[in-house]
């Protein structure tokens, strides 16, 4: 029987998932920033040719990679990664296809995570979705008609990068007022930090700036609770802004960020019922449990579904 592999390239780590038609799932993951991206995609092309040798047949499968930025659509080249530095020119496709005799295709994480939408919590159904990934920034992607849209040269969904302030907080893409200045890990960080400043509350000496740390404490420190209301604020606009570009069924939500504290998302999407014109209020919300997997096995299904549509042609 076939395998087909998912990677999710992360700042962090990178995660290697295989399937099999038996339904079989296997997970693994890597530390990505402690090897060159070389060595990394070197490495995890052995672990897929061990997997493959002892779990699958002679039907070589196909590999799906996801990737947290930009890439080129006709030579697989990366050109930009968000907080991974070393990968540009780096073709992935290319590399394991090489490492591992398999075909390979790329796509950015977030759209990847659409996809894992698409087939997991929509079933296929043919609807308008946009989704919203939070983690140390924001991904998103857009399904329309029942398909991810990637907009003219692969690039859409990215409701991270709308500006939601005018002349507002500094973004790290070099814009200034963007949505992910003020949601995500970093930027809950530094808006605790600005407010910390004003208030000038004590805080133990060993405190870590983590989102569910600066969220546990915002009821005893007016620094954290502005913050984490600006946070909330400034993500139901966004969420506005692409209710009424795109005038989905459906908003999802997942990532990691504050995933513990769902009563987090509940004021987002109060808020932003506020924002939006009274026909689009009949809009349904809804959080992606145990999101971490999302993007992997949006990377399997990509595998899978490229294959066919080759085995079709």
């Amino acid at each position: 029987m076939p395998c087909f592999f998912g990677i999710d390239i992360g700042a962090s780590f990178t995660k290697l998932a295989l399937y099999t038609e038996g339904n079989r799932y296997i997970s693994d993951r890597f530390e990505t920033g402690k090897l060159s991206p070389r060595t990394l995609l070197r490495k995890i092309g052995k672990q897929i040719r061990e997997l493959r040798e002892d779990l699958c047949s002679n039907d070589r499968g196909a590999i799906g990679i996801g990737v947290p930025g930009f890439f080129n659509r006709t030579t697989g080249k990366i050109i930009r990664l968000t907080n991974l530095t070393g990968w540009q020119g780096i073709a992935p496709t290319t590399v394991l296809s090489h490492e591992t005799g398999m075909p390979a295709y790329i796509e950015n994480d977030a759209n990847l995570f659409a996809l894992y939408v698409l087939f997991h919590e929509l079933k296929l159904m043919r609807t308008n979705a946009v989704c919203f990934v939070l983690g140390s920034g924001i991904g998103g992607g857009i399904i329309l008609d029942g398909k991810v849209y990637i907009g003219t040269k692969g690039f859409a969904g990215e409701p991270g990068h709308i500006i939601i302030h005018m002349d507002g907080e500094p973004c790290g893409c070099g814009k200034r007022g963007c949505l992910e200045a003020y949601v995500g890990g970093l930027a809950l960080e530094k808006i605790a930090k600005k407010q910390l400043k004003r208030t000038r509350e004590p805080l133990p000496y060993d405190f870590h700036f983590y989102p569910d740390e600066i969220y546990r404490l915002k009821d005893r420190h007016e620094a954290f609770n502005t913050a984490i209301s600006i946070s909330q604020k400034a993500l139901a606009i966004g969420i506005a802004n692409m209710v009424e570009i795109f005038d989905p069924e459906y908003i999802f939500i997942g990532g990691g960020f504050l995933s513990q504290y769902p009563e987090f998302y509940r004021r987002v999407f109060e808020v932003t019922r506020g924002y939006i014109s009274s026909p689009r209020r009949r809009i349904k919300f809804r959080l992606v449990k145990h999101s971490e997997q999302a993007v992997v096995k949006g990377a399997i299904f990509l595998a899978k579904t490229k294959s066919e549509e080759e085995k079709d042609d």
